[in-house]
């Protein structure tokens, strides 16, 4: 994800996760690894969707204000 985010190419292309990792820490670990949105399995259809759309309609603007907050409260943890 990083080199795809560093990319200009695909920098503002929108990335999910889809996991099994459903433990707290796990999570916490999937929304600072830059991907917009995660969902963990099992997962319906209609929440997969629902995601994609959300985070389409976002701006690069916002979805880069959205990484740059998690990873500052990365720092903030560690």
């Amino acid at each position: 994800m990083r080199l795809l985010r560093g990319d200009p190419r695909t920098r503002n292309v929108p990335l999910f996760d889809l996991t099994c990792m459903t433990r707290e820490e796990d999570r916490l670990t999937l929304l600072l690894r830059a991907a917009d949105e995660y969902l963990t399995k099992p997962f319906k259809k209609t929440l997969l969707i629902a995601r994609i759309e959300h985070v389409l309609r976002l701006t690069p603007a916002e979805r880069h204000i959205r990484t740059d907050s998690l990873a500052q409260s990365r720092k903030n943890v560690d």
